[in-house]
């Protein structure tokens, strides 16, 4: 027989929120009654604003930014 565990106790860091599918698995665990913290460079990803989100990282942009002049 396995030990139980409690899922309330487990902490899950989910990276690119913007995606459909990581909202998928945002819900998906917070039903399940794991924390979720949603990790992305933009403020308007749809998983940051899920209410199974239960914290927020700002992360930096994993595109570098254009270089200006030649």
């Amino acid at each position: 027989m396995f030990p139980t565990m409690d899922l309330r106790s487990i902490r899950v860091f989910v990276t690119d929120g913007y995606w459909r599918k990581t909202l998928a698995a945002v819900r998906a665990l917070g039903r399940a009654g794991i924390k979720v913290t949603v990790g992305e460079s933009t403020y308007l990803a749809p998983a940051v604003f899920s209410r199974h989100c239960h914290a927020r990282v700002r992360t930096p942009s994993p595109v570098p930014p254009p270089r200006a002049g030649p």
